[in-house]
């Protein structure tokens, strides 16, 4: 560029371009298309000392600098793809009361400081970054002088060139002098086949209103091509963890959920190094979730063991203490993951996006991390309704494994595998932090058995049933049980006009020519519910009777598919005996609709097992499954006609490639502000999870 704005005094750009020409020297060097380096900036005229390491990567369209310039750290992330320049600014070390690390977005179109990597705009409009020898003013444009070799006070031997330069946007000329290590005579740390940038000196004179001279020196050093495996380099195009950055464009989605799942998960209280844990049941086929958690210390429940199950189906919660067996039944709340409100009266089970909290929610791709040696996508929003009896601002952070990860190790999963959740609010001396560690995952269909509610029904209110079906045990339950006894629980559904929950303790036995299978047939939800739309129940008097009716005609059949070849078969029961049981009465007429929810039941449940068949090749444990310890609340009033015995319980900038390190003290600097109070929130735990929720 030759135009009569830049300064003659400074720099003669026409003169250089002919000298070049004349007596071209040495090639100039190139470096690597993805690099990192150190910087120390010696601002002369200001007496001022600026650090940064930076990040170039032409690979993906990106560069970063991270820098400490008068006691303020800053981290610059340029993103060319989405053209966005994200500025980060952390607290001051020396102010203990500075707490929050805040995020500026801006569009790098509307930012000059995008010249300290510089940009190059297609014809279709997309920006990408400068290629190497543009970011650093050597291209065919720019035309440098070779300045021979030369020894450095430091006595190292360089190779320099010079150019003179004109930034329109800061009306600033200045010679620009570079000093690599010399080619063939100075081994740089990488080697003799690599010329290391060593230095730059730029002296000028900025024009306009606010003219002033500048004398600039950035020492390099650390300078490494390549990010291959680099996990330092990696970290510098993430921001940092817990932070959220408005406006910030998301170029990842959010990964699907599957309707059934199951997970044990630690969850970590950074502020008082608490740890308790849980384990979780989800299937939203079924409409049924489970809890397996233990209560703290000092609770009116003891510390026993507890089993929660919710019954969306009838919209009845069941606490069980596992050790005892005493069972509490309440209408399922609405201050857990599992469920919504539907009204003031209402609720419904939560999809598996809403169960996450991933649905309706405005969350931004951040990057890869690892955690627990585990590499993830990580997506971050904030939350300004948690925890709902004080709510605050809170980030919430999620840790999904990348495929490639998952395909290393043979996970065969159909969605990703869910690692890590971090709850986080800055405003808080110390900062609030939580972490939900989740390990045993599994995408497998659960099984009906899986969420048992027995121990909420005394004898009064459950049959003891033993069913002889002719047949041979080997033949079709010895070769997979657990598919048998499906198939099992499934026709007595039917027969009984029953859920699958009220199918319970399912054992077999058997002799030369039958097979025997016992279980409990329990009775109605002793309790009304809160979901709309209940399906209507029978109680334990209708269900036996329609049961035993069918024995007795010859028309209760269990259709089975072996695994062993896939054929249907059909195993008649032809017997029936009862154990202890109360005197019945004649059973009224089944409700006329029942027996089209019953059908549809069963089509659901065949659908459950065809999924499972279809899932079985996947399936595969995480990691070891764990216990939860947290607060209880006291048990709710059931005015149910129980026993008190078996109801009670528990109620559960780049300054190497540009100018930008001359310039970059330009960079927003950020006046930290936090508000410093102590968080007041009854167990915060307790209103993320929601068995932790109710059991308070």
């Amino acid at each position: 560029m030759t135009g009569a704005a830049y300064d003659r005094t400074v720099c003669d750009m026409d003169a250089f371009k002919q000298q070049a020409a004349n007596n071209p020297g040495a090639t100039k060097p190139r470096l690597a298309s993805q690099y990192r380096l150190r910087v120390e900036a010696n601002l002369k005229e200001a007496n001022r000392t600026v650090d940064a390491h930076e990040f170039y990567d032409s690979v993906h369209n990106r560069g970063a600098v991270h820098q400490w310039d008068t006691g303020v750290e800053t981290q610059v992330i340029y993103d060319f793809t989405a053209g966005q320049l994200i500025t980060v600014t952390f607290p001051d070390r020396a102010d203990p009361t500075q707490h929050v690390t805040r995020c500026e977005v801006r569009a790098l179109s509307t930012v000059n400081q995008s010249m300290v990597f510089g940009d190059h705009t297609y014809t279709n409009g997309s920006q990408h970054i400068y290629n190497v020898g543009d970011a650093l003013r050597m291209a065919a444009d720019q035309p440098s002088v070779y300045l021979d070799q030369v020894v450095r006070e430091d006595d190292v031997i360089a190779q320099a060139w010079r150019t003179c330069v004109y930034l329109p946007s800061l009306d600033a000329t200045f010679n620009a002098t570079w000093y690599f290590t010399a080619n063939n005579t100075w081994t740089s740390t990488m080697g003799p086949q690599v010329q290391a940038p060593l230095s730059l000196h730029v002296a000028g004179r900025v024009a306009g209103a606010h003219a002033h001279d500048f004398d600039h020196v950035y020492s390099f050093s650390d300078y490494r091509p390549g990010f291959d495996d680099d996990t330092y380099s990696s970290k510098a195009f993430v921001t940092p963890q817990g932070v959220a950055c408005a406006h910030r464009v998301n170029t990842m989605a959010l990964p699907n959920t599957t309707d059934n799942f199951s997970f044990s998960s630690e969850i970590v209280d950074a502020g008082t190094q608490h740890i308790t844990y849980l384990s979780e049941f989800y299937d939203y086929e079924m409409r049924v979730m489970r809890y397996e958690l233990q209560s703290l210390q000092g609770s009116v429940y003891g510390t026993n063991p507890l089993s929660r199950v919710h019954d969306f189906n009838t919209g009845v919660a069941y606490t069980t203490d596992r050790v005892r067996g005493n069972c509490t039944a309440t209408p399922i709340t609405t201050l857990g993951f599992d469920s919504e409100s539907v009204d003031s009266a209402f609720v419904r089970m939560r999809t598996s996006q809403s169960f996450f909290d991933l649905a309706d929610r405005k969350y931004t791709y951040t990057g890869q991390r690892t955690v627990r040696d585990i590499e993830c996508d990580t997506w971050i929003t904030v939350k300004d309704d948690w925890p709902p009896s004080q709510p605050f601002e809170t980030h919430w952070e999620w840790y999904f494994a990348t495929r490639s990860w998952m395909e290393s190790v043979g996970y065969q999963y159909e969605v990703r595998l869910p690692v890590q959740l971090r709850i986080t609010a800055q405003n808080f001396d110390p900062p609030f932090e939580r972490i939900f560690n989740l390990y045993n995952y599994k995408e497998d269909q659960n099984n009906p058995w899986d969420f048992s509610i027995s121990a909420c029904f005394n004898s009064s209110h459950r049959k003891e049933y033993t069913l002889t079906i002719p047949g041979t045990y080997s033949q079709y339950v010895g070769v997979n049980q657990n598919n048998f006894q499906f198939f099992f629980t499934l026709a007595v559904t039917a027969h009984a006009q029953v859920s699958a929950l009220r199918v319970a303790n399912v054992k077999f036995d058997f002799d030369d020519v039958n097979i025997y299978a016992s279980f409990s047939l329990l009775d109605k939800a002793p309790i009304t519910g809160d979901v709309q739309d209940a399906e209507p129940e029978m109680d334990l008097t209708q269900a036996s009777s329609a049961m035993e009716a069918d024995i007795t005609s010859g028309t209760f059949f269990i259709e089975l598919q072996l695994p062993t070849d896939g054929v249907l078969q059909k195993l008649q029961v032809t017997k029936f005996t009862v154990g202890l049981a109360p005197t019945l009465q004649p059973a009224p007429p089944p409700p006329q609709q029942h027996r089209h929810h019953q059908q549809q039941r069963q089509r659901q449940l065949l659908q459950h097992q065809e999924q499972r068949q279809r899932r079985a090749t996947r399936r595969g444990a995480w990691d070891e499954g764990l216990e939860l310890d947290v607060k209880t609340a006291a048990p709710q009033d059931t005015s149910s006609t129980y026993s008190a015995g078996a109801m009670a319980g528990l109620g559960i900038p780049m300054v190497i490639i540009g100018y930008g390190l001359a310039f970059i003290v330009t960079l927003l600097t950020y006046r930290r502000v936090t508000a410093r109070h102590t968080l007041d929130v009854d167990n915060p735990l307790t209103e993320i999870r929601p068995s932790a929720a109710q059991l308070s």
